[in-house]
């Protein structure tokens, strides 16, 4: 159904103008049926029971009284009830995705708390906190121990070094 602005007085108009048919319904169908009033289309679709809505009259005051019964009000009201259905449905999935990414960012941080407990372990294992000191703004003990293991890395590697030199040099046979 296309989207149209809601106009209360025509809608007002719309109802009240299927409550007066109704009302003309019924006041024909009192008046035939009651004797008072003639009206052979209504008598006949009464007598066969054929379910006709019988003279044409009467097929008017139905089309108003249905138009009232099904007004642009009540259909604005099922397309708000259809819009809140379809906003629990999104509203019901964002509460499942914020769950995920709960126990997603949970798991992030366990992950980054063992991944912090091994670093200070090998910080530690490298020096004796009193060497490479405790996490702070101005210190950080990881890299007072990456630090520290540098230069034994670089004697390690210079070693080798001169070492294979010596060997290429034929310095160190009888070593």
């Amino acid at each position: 159904m296309p989207d149209l602005p809601l106009d209360a007085r025509a809608e007002i108009k719309l109802l009240r103008d299927a409550l007066h048919a109704s009302h003309e319904q019924g006041s024909h169908m009192h008046q035939v049926f009651g004797g008072w009033e003639e009206c052979p289309p209504c008598e006949k679709a009464n007598d066969e029971c054929d379910g006709t809505l019988a003279c044409d009259a009467y097929k008017g005051w139905q089309k108003e009284t249905e138009a009232g019964y099904r007004s642009r009000a009540e259909m604005a009201v099922d397309r708000l009830n259809a819009e809140l259905t379809e906003l629990r449905t999104k509203l019901e999935i964002a509460e499942r995705q914020n769950r995920e990414l709960d126990r997603a960012l949970s798991d992030t941080i366990k992950e980054r708390d063992f991944a912090d407990d091994m670093a200070d372990k090998l910080a530690y294992a490298v020096a004796p906190i009193e060497v490479i000191g405790e996490h702070s703004s101005a210190n950080c003990p990881w890299q007072n121990a990456l630090d520290l293991i540098t230069p034994v890395a670089e004697v390690d590697r210079l070693r080798k070094e001169n070492a294979e030199l010596e060997a290429g040099l034929g310095l160190n046979e009888a070593a």
